[in-house]
């Protein structure tokens, strides 16, 4: 029994979608993540005691928690 390549062709046009939404919501996310993260380690080495102390918590507070639990804060809309 061998795979059905006419389901494949069937839902081309569905996978080309797919694969470009994608690659947009990718490039979005790299672009806003290079943007925050700029100003953030700009904020980190400010002179300004404030802004740094402040971007000096935000980091370790980012990185003293895990991934999955950052994830489930931001979608059940805690961390917002």
């Amino acid at each position: 029994m061998g795979y059905n390549f006419l389901i494949v062709k069937q839902y081309l046009q569905l996978f080309k979608e797919a694969f470009l939404n994608t690659l947009n919501i990718s490039v979005i996310s790299i672009i806003f993540a290079l943007i925050f993260g700029v100003i953030g380690g700009l904020s980190r080495v400010s002179k300004n005691k404030f802004i740094s102390s402040a971007a000096a918590v935000y980091v370790n507070l980012i990185r003293s928690t895990p991934l999955l639990t950052q994830l489930y804060l931001i979608y059940f809309g805690y961390l917002i």
